[in-house]
């Protein structure tokens, strides 16, 4: 009879396990898949500005400032979005007031972004950079339009990305679960660690952590997920035990 027990202890333990790490790896397929489709989201807006500076030959200056400016105020990472000449200096810029650094600057002052700008102006299609260290500060990236006005390269329209504030909103996900109690997330792009929830080293189930990878405009971006003892507590039965 005690060995028939340990075996209906041991299977519905195992099944209780299974079950949980499969809830684990839906988690992280989720932000994966709302990862994407959220920067997908961003693109077609911003390409529309480019498509109208095309076809206008240009954008009134005022008009491209408020039209950014309401991209930037809507969709949080935004840090700036800006047009840059063709000779990869910053003229105008949204928001003002918090990107003077970057007004009138050459973005060819540093390799990763000057080659980003010559691809753009020789593929003319959307280029995505690698991580980089942000003028004002953080890990983000930058997203080129190339414009083109009569056949003629006309600059780009740059979006500079802030990881921190874009993923925060990408795992804010109030309509599926509370995540900052549930799960901690880490996210590496290009194998460079842009990301990481507060509370994620402290956490002594890294064991049962899951992860799942997606290549996003070029680049390869790992998500990762911990759960927490909250997230246990709330999914574990007593069946077993019993």
């Amino acid at each position: 009879l005690g060995a028939l027990v340990t075996v209906l202890w041991w299977s519905l333990e195992q099944r209780e396990q299974n079950t949980l790490r499969d809830r684990i790896r839906d988690e992280v397929l989720f932000h994966v898949s709302h990862l994407e489709s959220e920067l997908g989201s961003r693109i077609p807006s911003l390409q529309r500005m480019a498509w109208r500076w095309e076809m206008r030959g240009g954008t009134p200056r005022e008009e491209f400032l408020a039209d950014a400016g309401s991209y930037v105020e809507d969709l949080p990472g935004f840090q700036a979005l800006a047009w840059v000449d063709e000779g990869f200096v910053i003229r105008w810029v949204v928001p003002q007031t918090t990107n003077e650094k970057i007004a009138n600057l050459s973005l060819a002052f540093e390799d990763l972004r000057r080659q980003a700008l010559e691809q753009a102006r020789t593929s003319r299609t959307l280029v995505m950079t690698p991580p980089l260290d942000l003028v004002r500060g953080g890990k983000g990236f930058l997203i080129l339009f190339p414009l083109e006005v009569r056949g003629k390269f006309d600059g780009v329209l740059l979006a500079v990305v802030r990881y921190g504030e874009w993923l925060d909103h990408v795992f804010n996900i109030t309509d599926h679960h509370p995540m900052p109690e549930h799960f901690r997330a880490q996210v590496l792009v290009d194998g460079e660690r842009v990301y990481r929830q507060e509370g994620w080293t402290e956490l002594g189930e890294a064991s049962w952590g899951a992860e799942s990878a997606v290549n996003l405009l070029g680049h390869h971006f790992i998500v990762q997920v911990r759960p927490t003892p909250a997230y246990f507590a709330a999914q574990r039965t007593v069946l077993a035990r019993i």
